[in-house]
C-alpha cells in the first residue's frame, strides 16, 4: 500500500510498507507568510516588503537584520528571504479576496497589477499591505497576488490556508 495524503481525519487502517529505503522528507505543512508588523531596529521602513525587493547578493545580508524584539528577518520574512526549507510557497488568492490597505483609483485588487503599469510601478505596488476581504488577515500583495510572482498560481488559496501562517 502507498502512503496517504496528510493530514488524514483519522488513522489509516493499513500501515504503509516499512522500512523505507532511506529517510523521507516531511512535507511542508505551513505556508510562508511574512510578518506585516516586523521591522529592523534601524528603521520602520526596513520591513519584509523592503527586504523582498533586494537582489540575491544583498538578500543574504538583509535577512540577517534583527528586529526590535530580537527576531531575525529570515524568521519574520521567510518568503522575502527565500527560506524554502522553512515553509511552502503560499498559494495565490483568488482575485477580489485581497484588497490594499490604502486603495488607489488604479490599485484596488490584485488584477489591477497589469503588466502595462511598468516594472518599477508593479514592484512598488506589490510591496503594499492589505487584507483578506472576509476575515481581515493582513498580508503583503506579493504574498497573494499572482502578478507579483511570489505565490503559487496552481490554484486559489483557501481561507483555511491563511491560518497556518508564521506570524
Amino acid at each position: 500500500s502507498s502512503p496517504t495524503d496528510i493530514p488524514t481525519s483519522s488513522p489509516t487502517e493499513v500501515p504503509t510498507d516499512s522500512p523505507t529505503a532511506g529517510p523521507t522528507k516531511a512535507p511542508n505543512l505551513l505556508y510562508c507568510t511574512d510578518s506585516t508588523t516586523w521591522s529592523a531596529v534601524k528603521s520602520k521602513k526596513f520591513n519584509c516588503a523592503w527586504i523582498q525587493t533586494h537582489k540575491k547578493k544583498q538578500l543574504k545580508k538583509k535577512c540577517k537584520l534583527s528586529g526590535k524584539n530580537g527576531r531575525k528577518a529570515k524568521d519574520a520574512c521567510p518568503l522575502a528571504c527565500n527560506e524554502k526549507d522553512a515553509c511552502a510557497k503560499p498559494k495565490c488568492w483568488k482575485n477580489g479576496q485581497w484588497e490594499p490597505k490604502k486603495k488607489k483609483a488604479y490599485f484596488k485588487k490584485c488584477s489591477d497589477l497589469k503588466v502595462g503599469k511598468g516594472k518599477e510601478k508593479k514592484k512598488i505596488l506589490c510591496q503594499r499591505t492589505g487584507s483578506h476581504k472576509e476575515n481581515g488577515t493582513k498580508v503583503f500583495a506579493y504574498e497573494v497576488c499572482g502578478k507579483c510572482g511570489h505565490c503559487d498560481k496552481s490554484s486559489g488559496r483557501k481561507l483555511t490556508d491563511i491560518f497556518h501562517s508564521r506570524r
